[in-house]
């Protein structure tokens, strides 16, 4: 991963350079050709003035200080000086082997100088042999053009200007491509080692060591965003991994007594059934009370097996009507103890909450109720809101025997049950109403009430009215 992020940032910063410095190089000889386009101008209007008079006086051959001005051109390799009247006739030549008089009114650029313009550019001298960066300037007397003057410079000269620029920002690039690679190195060992280490988080995972957790703190915010993500995964799978292993051990310990029994049971019904009817027939009554325990304990074991593994999508419930409607369903069995069940609700309240989920709340909470009961049951159902409409608050409350605080904290442990109970209870029932209060993000506590007995009190977070129809 290492080399390929280097080299793909270095493909890109290569790009870039060459984006940036292939018209660099264009505009550079361009600007030398006109730096030398403007020198030549300027030293050819020098000399077209020192000429000027000498011109019209016709002694422009014998002047002095115009002949050292042509000799120092003369003197720099490949620069050539022509200086010609009126007709196009050369006055006075840098080129030692060139004739004075020769006609160079032929010459495009001296013609166009004749006439009073400026004339520059390059062209091939066929003569020389070589490409020329020429200028021609007109020499006035007043407004009439009394001759021309041309300055040349072999292209060459540019050619070189621009070689020792362009070498200049090749070094430029290759400092460039040099602090890339270093850039790049440290870059991709950034990106690199915590993917590294994240990797070998995953394969220890993979291998079963669920107990193994990402660095969150090293890398770019992705990778530490991914090594948080991959550490809840792995929490969340080491914590549903041992709840499993729990479950199981836990099962197979509370199945195995009531197995235990019903076999016993069982095989003393088989034993005594041809000698002794009566005894036969209690024990399979006593093995059918068994058999109905064993099955509350399995259904109870299924019922946490789903809230461990499921999570179902949550629904606006009218959670007044829930409460009223369960406790009608109990009112009966309340009612034949001699016993009151009553239900004190605030109006309207709403919740989200998964389907299903508060009906169990409110029968395992109303069924422990009247088993913890001594005597008739005298049970209040309490609904309201708190926390300004923020919370939903359900409370049931009995007159039973009530716990100790070491019993409360036990309370909830799975298939635990108080000492004091003598109903064929599972002690799960506590474990499911726990746990489906936790998958809603609520709480559940118990209290001693005072007079005597127990509040079991369940806090939710509460839904707007108009909830219940969104």
């Amino acid at each position: 991963m290492r080399s390929r992020l280097v080299g793909a940032f270095l493909f890109v910063l290569t790009i870039v350079l060459l984006a940036q410095n292939i018209p660099l190089v264009g505009y550079l000889r361009d600007v030398e050709v006109d730096r030398q386009r403007t020198g030549l101008e300027r030293d050819a209007f020098v000399i077209a003035g020192r000429a000027e008079e000498l011109l019209e006086s016709g002694t422009l051959s014998g002047d002095v200080t115009v002949q050292r001005l042509v000799d120092d051109y003369r003197s720099t390799e490949g620069h050539r000086v022509v200086i010609v009247d009126r007709l196009g006739a050369a006055q006075m030549i840098s080129d030692e082997t060139a004739v004075s008089g020769v006609d160079y009114s032929t010459r495009p650029e001296i013609g166009r100088a004749l006439t009073g313009q400026i004339a520059s550019g390059e062209r091939r001298s066929e003569t020389l042999g070589v490409e020329l960066v020429f200028v021609a300037v007109p020499v006035f007397s007043g407004d009439e053009v009394i001759g021309a003057v041309r300055l040349t410079s072999p292209s060459s000269e540019i050619d070189q200007l621009v070689d020792r620029r362009v070498r200049g920002i090749l070094l430029v690039v290759l400092i460039a491509l040099a602090l890339g690679v270093l850039v790049a190195l440290v870059l991709a060992q950034g990106v690199s080692r915590p993917l590294r280490a994240l990797q070998r988080s995953t394969n220890d995972l993979a291998d079963g060591d669920l107990s193994t957790r990402a660095d969150p703190h090293n890398g770019p915010i992705e990778v530490r965003d991914l090594a948080y993500a991959f550490n809840r995964m792995s929490s969340r799978l080491q914590a549903l991994v041992e709840a499993q292993r729990f479950f199981v051990g836990d099962a197979s310990h509370q199945l195995r007594t009531p197995l235990t029994a019903l076999r016993l049971q069982m095989e003393q019904a088989l034993s005594t059934i041809d000698t002794d009817t009566e005894r036969a027939r209690d024990e399979l009554e006593r093995a059918s009370d068994e058999i109905d325990r064993l099955q509350h304990l399995v259904e109870g074991l299924l019922a946490l097996a789903r809230l461990e593994h499921t999570a179902s999508p949550r629904v606006p419930i009218d959670v007044v009507e829930v409460a009223r409607e369960r406790v009608d369903v109990w009112m009966p069995l309340v009612e034949e103890r001699s016993g009151s069940l009553v239900l004190r609700a605030d109006p309207e309240i709403r919740a989200r909450l998964m389907p299903g989920a508060l009906e169990q709340v409110f029968d395992n909470l109303i069924d422990n109720a009247i088993d913890a009961s001594v005597g008739a049951p005298d049970l209040e159902v309490d609904v309201k809101r708190i926390d300004d409409g923020r919370t939903l608050r359900i409370a049931v409350m009995d007159r039973g025997r009530g716990m100790s605080s070491e019993q409360i904290e036990r309370a909830f442990d799975r298939f635990w049950r108080s000492p004091e109970n003598t109903s064929n209870g599972s002690g799960i029932g506590l474990s499911i109403v726990e746990r489906l209060i936790e998958a809603h993000d609520g709480q559940i506590s118990l209290t001693p009430r005072p007079g005597g007995g127990l509040v079991v009190q369940v806090l939710l977070p509460s839904s707007p009215p108009r909830a219940l129809d969104e």
